[in-house]
């Protein structure tokens, strides 16, 4: 048989490319002539790096200084394959970085990843792929842009500062990104609004560590920089800052603490998925509609269903903020009472990667 393992990360517990190996010895010691290929795989978050060094033969990695949410100093990594440079902004932002007191977006900036990106421009990549996901931030990228040359400014025409509060400042932007044409991908699998009921701040911010007064003036600060940013920053989406803004505009999700509106987008088709399989022994076909994947001996192994659960945009109540957050509340204990009904197991846990 042949046996294709594909673990992600089991967060703060164990990582993919740990949990691949673990499952292929279990596996092997007790059906030893099974073919295993153990494949660990990535959502953006932390590990992102990992999974790629084990991935991409010839690679090479180098570690390089930052700095994390907090400005403190840390290490993060590069990986340079060819032309392309590969890295993961939860080294530099991510919310393992810091303790349970330190946990608030209103003070934690992305100026860290601006810095590794810096790093691998520096070191020759033309095109630079950022893992995002597991974020302890919600400053829209500016951190990251004024790393990289592109400063946000105040009324005094003064630097804004850094974290989600102090982009609320920000008037104006100046200054160009110092990445010698490269070009920057974002790797994510969030698809979010900026800003809104779905948006950055309301879905992922309390689990940063914002309040609910937190959650409105974050969402509100988001808003005013996406303003700002349509205004002077040239090639920025005209919609940048709608509540309706989601993978099928213009450059796709806001994850990670909305730092990947500053990027071109990447997602992995289920073409590729299916190269996966059929490089590792299984072959794939269309029966009735839907994808079967096969051995090579044509026994059938598993049906793969392919499905977009797409949510229905909530309108934007009135009333003020409380009762816009009254609403996300109403809509998630909703989606909440749905699933149990469907589903007789019991109610899933929710899984975010801001």
């Amino acid at each position: 048989m042949r046996v294709v393992i594909c673990p992600d990360k089991f967060a703060g517990t164990i990582s993919a490319v740990d949990a691949a190996g673990a499952v292929v010895a279990g596996w092997a010691s007790v059906a030893p002539a099974d073919t295993l290929l153990a494949l660990p795989l990535s959502d953006g978050g932390p590990g992102f790096v990992d999974v790629l060094a084990v991935a991409l033969d010839g690679a090479t990695r180098r570690s390089v200084q930052t700095t994390d949410p907090l400005g403190r100093p840390v290490t993060g990594d590069v990986l340079l394959h060819g032309t392309t440079a590969y890295l993961e902004s939860a080294q530099a932002c991510g919310l393992h970085l810091l303790a349970e007191p330190e946990r608030d977006p209103k003070r934690t900036t992305t100026f860290g990843l601006g810095t590794l990106v810096l790093s691998a421009v520096e070191s020759g990549a033309q095109t630079v792929v950022v893992g995002l996901g597991g974020s302890a931030t919600n400053d829209g990228g500016a951190g990251f842009l004024a790393a990289i040359g592109v400063t946000p400014l105040d009324a005094a025409g003064r630097f804004v500062g850094y974290g989600g509060a102090a982009v609320a400042d920000c008037v104006a932007i100046d200054g160009g990104p110092r990445v010698r044409d490269a070009v920057l991908v974002a790797a994510t699998d969030v698809d979010s609004p900026l800003t809104g009921l779905h948006g950055a701040s309301a879905v992922f911010g309390p689990q940063k560590g914002a309040s609910r007064e937190d959650v409105f003036m974050l969402d509100g600060a988001l808003s005013r920089f996406s303003q700002v940013l349509q205004d002077t920053l040239p090639g920025c989406p005209p919609d940048l800052g709608s509540e309706q803004r989601g993978i099928e505009s213009v450059d796709g999700p806001m994850a990670a603490g909305a730092i990947a509106d500053r990027f071109s987008m990447a997602r992995p088709s289920l073409s590729e998925h299916l190269r996966v399989l059929r490089e590792a022994g299984l072959v794939t076909s269309r029966v009735a509609g839907q994808q079967r994947i096969y051995a090579l001996d044509r026994r059938p192994l598993a049906e793969l269903d392919t499905w977009l659960e797409r949510f229905r945009p909530l309108p934007v109540p009135r009333g003020g903020p409380a009762s816009r957050l009254d609403a996300l509340d109403t809509e998630l204990r909703r989606g909440r009472r749905a699933r149990r009904t469907s589903d007789p197991e019991g109610d899933r846990d929710d899984r975010s990667t801001g």
